[in-house]
């Protein structure tokens, strides 16, 4: 019995798998088609360079589904040093946190953000990027799915 309901189970979770998936990176598609709109896209070369010259501030928003990266040519750890364990308070107490509010609201809101979007298309995109942004400052910020959701309410 307990076999015919792991197989059942598997049935019906690996559709629903699959669909999650294919949600997360069609919505993921839609955002870089509209940061391409608002001309906050750079290319993976345009931003290996300047991470390579030590430009700007690595932005990486961390999700469970999924990342994304951005750039942006201001040095923010230098304007607002973030609290060391607000990362881990925000993702594990889900408590809000000033910096990461400030972040957002500055550099990764949709409609009124500064920083430009990139994507690690291929393993060695994200290998390269991990060994070149030791020239730059790194700020990690916990993906937050529930804002900025109607992008195409901001065109």
């Amino acid at each position: 019995m307990s076999e015919v309901i792991q197989i059942l189970i598997g049935i019906l979770v690996s559709p629903m798998t699959l669909y999650s998936l294919w949600a997360v990176r069609r919505k993921e598609k839609y955002v870089c088609k509209q940061m391409k709109k608002k001309k906050r896209y750079l290319s993976w070369s345009e931003v290996e360079n300047k991470l390579k010259k030590g430009e700007g501030t690595l932005i990486i928003e961390c999700g469970y589904e999924n990342s994304r990266f951005w750039w942006t040519s201001d040095s923010i750890l230098s304007e607002t040093p973030p609290n060391a364990e607000s990362y881990w308070t925000s993702i594990w107490c889900n408590k809000k946190d000033p910096f990461f509010d400030w972040c957002y609201s500055t550099y990764l809101d949709f409609s009124f953000g500064s920083a430009f979007l990139f994507e690690c298309s291929s393993d060695s995109d994200f290998d390269s990027l991990e060994l070149i942004s030791k020239n730059v400052s790194v700020v990690r910020v916990p993906f937050v799915t529930n804002r900025r959701t109607n992008v195409a309410a901001d065109s």
